[in-house]
């Protein structure tokens, strides 16, 4: 990953997270799930030392053998508060936000992410939000990445996985020059409804 990507990255995520707590008057609860590369997290809870922030790795070592998380590991080791959740149920209920920076892709199986997201959205509040940050397979990413752009999902594929797991799109942009940010919330708070 450059230093650009990593930078656009947690400029990102704090941004995103910054507007999905701004309404929260209480302690906001922000989990940080990864899979491999935690570059984000410090920052999050400097930014935010009001809230509880959870770290998770949400690696499966069942299932993933993929090399570049190895190789991440080694250049950023796991945080010491990290919970291994793998793609269990999360620690911590009634979650504000959850942010997923440029980890979900590495969810392999659509079944399997579609479900992870699902499991990921009952942990929501009724009005808290998702944050998935993430490289998508299209033209810019293909010029940066060649070949390497296959290990990334289309758009369609995110909007697919997001609506299998009772999710909607509340904003969907682009991150200059290579990333997309999708801000999520249940199907049931779409209208403002609770469950």
């Amino acid at each position: 990953m450059t230093t650009a990507t990593m930078t656009a990255t947690t400029t990102a995520t704090t941004t995103a997270t910054a507007t999905a707590t701004a309404a929260v008057t209480t302690t906001p609860t922000i989990v940080h799930a990864h899979t491999g590369l935690d570059e984000s997290f410090a920052v999050l809870r400097a930014r935010y030392p009001h809230a509880r922030v959870v770290v998770i790795d949400a690696n499966d070592t069942r299932v993933q053998t993929e090399p570049s998380i190895e190789r991440a590991r080694a250049i950023v080791p796991l945080h010491e508060d990290t919970v291994a959740v793998g793609r269990g149920a999360l620690p911590v209920k009634d979650v504000d936000v959850i942010v997923l920076p440029m980890a979900a892709h590495e969810v392999r199986d659509d079944d399997v992410r579609a479900r992870w997201f699902g499991t990921l959205a009952r942990s929501l509040r009724a009005d808290g939000r998702s944050v998935v940050l993430e490289h998508q397979r299209d033209v810019c990413n293909a010029l940066a990445f060649y070949v390497g752009v296959l290990h990334f999902l289309s758009r369609r594929t995110w909007h697919d996985a997001f609506a299998r797991a009772g999710l909607v799109l509340v904003e969907e942009s682009t991150v200059p020059p290579l990333l997309a940010l999708f801000v999520l919330t249940r199907a049931d708070d779409a209208d403002g409804d609770a469950r």
